[in-house]
């Protein structure tokens, strides 16, 4: 392990001049680029006598090594903007629980995480198609309204969230609305665990003085109908009420609804630091034994879901910008149904305007047989370093 970290910070070490060089070569005539190079290592404890993970049966791994390279490349000109993101990753992990247990693996991989070629029809109307990470909603928890992926990446920053195949066509008639067409065709890289089906949706925002809000109403293919709300008011200087939620049909023919709601505020202090409070409410959640809630044990909890449970709280306190070097979050989540709870701390420190070191730390809470967030993870450790140019 530690021979494989000192490999990653070498080679971390000697390609800078050789990205530095590339980037400054490739900014000309409409195309921009960023070069994002991370070194990371990640220890975990996976929980081994819980039901869901007995022996670890779903083979979690206790250390990993991983050198990423993450280039985005973009080009815009007149009528046309094009982008594309390509990836790859060298990954050592390591297994200390389970059938695999003293077991390694190195593996390498290179794929496109997202394009997008998009088409200015008029000054009001865009059009577009490629793999996105779409991404709308103030909150931290989870994204409700979003009805093609709740997960919204704000768990970890430094891992990327996949993307999804969308066809998209942009209205724009006033500097205050906006409205898209949306139509989901592939799962991309994300592997539900459901069958893909696809979905269409009709985004209407608005943004106004101290005011945002959006409507989306969507269609799941041989499903149901959705929709989704999320919205915020600036009360004063220093206080921000938002939410965000859906309800949904869950087949055609069922009149059987599925409710998601949550509420949140955000508090701004002037030293810096953010004090934010939601509560998260999943009409359909599960209140029994965790491992009920799936399908082995005869639940009808879906597993593309982000949360299960019926009842959750957050308090989180961050500063993104102290000294100019420095920033951090720290967030507790409670599950009100279970005596499970999950604490999460990230840490940034930027060196200079190229080098940052970070640190992503997870800590779960709980009774192993009958809770939520401890039935896989005990504790995770991600710490690492990220050039930039």
């Amino acid at each position: 392990m530690n021979k494989i970290c000192t490999i990653f910070i070498f080679f971390l070490i000697t390609m800078c001049p050789a990205v530095e060089t590339l980037h400054a070569a490739a900014n000309f005539h409409g195309l921009s680029t960023r070069f994002n190079l991370l070194a990371y290592g990640v220890k975990s404890d996976p929980e081994t006598e819980s039901i869901v993970n007995n022996n670890n049966q779903s083979n979690l791994t206790s250390s990993q090594a991983c050198l990423a390279l993450r280039p985005d490349f973009e080009y815009e000109y007149d009528w046309i903007y094009l982008s594309i993101k390509p990836r790859w990753t060298l990954t050592y992990e390591k297994w200390t629980e389970g059938a695999n247990n003293g077991e390694t693996d190195t593996s390498n991989e290179f794929y496109i995480n997202e394009w997008l070629a998009r088409f200015m029809i008029t000054d009001e109307l865009f059009v577009s198609y490629g793999q996105e990470n779409l991404q709308w909603g103030p909150s931290f928890m989870i994204s409700p309204s979003n009805p093609f992926i709740q997960d919204n990446g704000r768990d970890n920053p430094m891992l990327e969230v996949d993307g999804l195949y969308y066809g998209r066509l942009a209205w724009i008639p006033h500097y205050n609305w906006s409205a898209s067409l949306i139509v989901n065709t592939d799962e991309g890289r994300h592997e539900f665990d459901n069958d893909f089906k696809e979905k269409y949706a009709l985004k209407v925002d608005y943004t106004g003085y101290q005011k945002y809000f959006s409507l989306i109403l969507s269609h799941e293919q041989s499903g149901g109908e959705e929709l989704g709300l999320f919205a915020g008011w600036w009360v004063s200087e220093a206080v921000l009420l938002y939410g965000e939620g859906s309800a949904a049909n869950e087949t055609v023919s069922d009149d059987s609804m599925d409710m998601d709601l949550l509420a949140g505020v955000s508090i701004s202090f002037k030293m810096g630091p953010v004090l934010a409070f939601e509560y998260y409410y999943n009409e359909n959640g599960f209140t029994g034994p965790f491992h009920e809630a799936f399908s082995f044990w005869g639940g009808t909890a879906n597993t593309d879901d982000m949360l299960f449970r019926k009842n959750y709280g957050l308090i989180q306190l961050s500063d993104s910008n102290i000294g100019e070097c420095f920033g951090y979050v720290l967030r507790w989540t409670q599950n009100f149904d279970d005596s499970s709870s999950r604490f999460l701390s990230i840490l940034e420190y930027e060196i200079n305007n190229n080098y940052k070191l970070f640190y992503v730390g997870e800590i779960n809470d709980g009774n192993p047989n009958n809770d939520e967030f401890v039935s896989m993870n005990n504790y995770s450790i991600f710490l690492g370093i990220e050039l930039t140019y």
